[in-house]
């Protein structure tokens, strides 16, 4: 129960920091991989997934700035809800190596304790590397003082260092949207201490559940020499003091009841169940 109310009054305050537009200027920059527009033929439309169902209501909010990889300069800059969106150009060699053989190859399977694949010295940490910095350095581009600049998953774990050691004054935030392993299962990375103080980089560290927040702050300890208040969860790594929290991802309910109730969609159902008839239905969703 004390963990339970710990991890509670962690995220509280951690998304104080995101929530209360009193706490910052009213430029909240998003940073992930994967960004709120796809091109379908010759349109650009709304992306799929979680991650743009979970971010858009809060960026439509703010009128924010949302930066993401693309392998396409034409990429809009204003989507179809008033935030701006700003790419990051990815060559193919670099996006399959970044993307496919490190973040999605080592990364992914690393992080869920799945085994590691072979030859994990070979992976291309450099463009890791690489593209965590192009997206730092567009991001200050944009940025000013005080501006919050929240930063999505294991794509983009060194991003925040490199942008506060180059702007200490950005506030900065770091969400996992994956498990976070045990101790032994991230000691099989050669980079583990690169990673852990690229996110520490951080000011407020969020993950899904408070078993991932003690098997960070163990790695922390661990691999990157880290400092821990484990009774306020704090982590004092080389670059200041990071907070975590646990801080789960949601969607807008109230809008997804409302799309429920709306005429079009009750038409359909009436429909599909006609069609149907009394056979089942297995549906299947990927992202």
């Amino acid at each position: 129960m004390d963990t339970v109310r710990s991890s509670q009054e962690a995220s509280a305050r951690g998304l104080d920091l995101i929530t209360r537009p009193e706490l910052a200027r009213d430029n909240l920059i998003v940073l992930s991989y994967r960004g709120p527009m796809q091109r379908i033929r010759e349109q650009w439309v709304r992306s799929s997934g979680g991650l743009v169902t979970a971010l858009e209501p809060l960026l439509r909010r703010r009128r924010g700035l949302w930066v993401s990889g693309s392998d396409d300069e034409s990429a809009p800059v204003t989507s179809s809800s008033g935030y701006q969106h700003c790419s990051v150009p990815l060559g193919r060699k670099q996006r399959e190596a970044f993307y496919s053989k490190f973040a999605n190859g080592v990364l992914w399977p690393a992080l869920h304790g799945f085994p590691m694949p072979g030859q994990v010295d070979d992976a291309p940490w450099d463009d890791y590397e690489d593209v965590n910095r192009a997206f730092a350095e567009i991001t200050l581009e944009h940025a000013d003082f005080g501006d919050l600049v929240w930063v999505h998953d294991y794509h983009l774990m060194r991003a925040p260092l490199l942008l506060k050691h180059t702007y200490p004054p950005l506030r900065v935030g770091w969400f996992c949207h994956v498990p976070w392993p045990a101790p032994e299962q991230f000691a099989l990375l050669p980079w583990r201490r690169e990673l852990l103080e690229g996110v520490l980089g951080a000011d407020v560290v969020g993950f899904h559940c408070a078993r991932y927040v003690e098997n960070f702050m163990s790695c922390a300890e661990q691999f990157a020499d880290a400092a821990l208040n484990r009774s306020q969860w704090h982590v004092r790594g080389p670059s200041g003091v990071s907070r975590v929290i646990v801080a789960p991802v949601g969607i807008p309910t109230q809008e997804v009841a409302a799309l429920v109730d709306s005429s079009a969609v009750r038409a359909g159902e009436r429909l599909l169940r006609r069609s149907v008839e009394n056979r089942r239905i297995v549906l299947g969703v990927t992202g």
